[in-house]
């Protein structure tokens, strides 16, 4: 096997690696909000704004464990870069304003620095998902 052969390969699997990471990521936050999610009275808006990462969670747990047509692969990316994107672009715009308005930021950074890594792991899975090859 030449030394893009084995690059190749080992590319291959880039997809399945980011989405198990984001898989445990998303899991660990949807167990976080569960208790507040999924209580008797919770707003129905509450899971139009926090059931999308649900959703793309359960797509990032199918990608890890299975490889489907590669237009659903890339769903689960699309979804999951508008999904990250749009809390991590809403958090940094809710930042500069209060910055902005010369208060001080008190955002975890720990939770900015997971919606922007999970932003960008989703375009690198997007970009790096690939039909799968032909088996002759």
């Amino acid at each position: 096997m030449s030394e893009v052969d084995q690059n190749r390969v080992k590319l291959e699997h880039v997809p399945r690696i980011l989405a198990g990471v984001l898989a445990l990521g998303g899991s660990c936050w949807g167990v976080l909000l569960s208790p507040w999610l999924f209580q008797r009275d919770a707003s129905p808006l509450a899971w139009v704004v926090f059931g999308p990462g649900y959703i793309v969670t359960i797509g990032y747990i199918i990608r890890t464990f299975s490889t489907p047509p590669l237009g659903v692969c890339r769903a689960i990316w699309v979804a999951s870069i508008l999904v990250q994107g749009a809390w991590f672009f809403v958090s940094i715009w809710g930042i500069s304003e209060r910055v902005a308005a010369g208060n001080t930021v008190n955002e975890p950074i720990l939770i900015l620095a997971w919606w922007l890594f999970a932003t960008g792991a989703s375009v690198v899975g997007l970009l790096t998902e690939k039909a799968k090859p032909v088996s002759s």
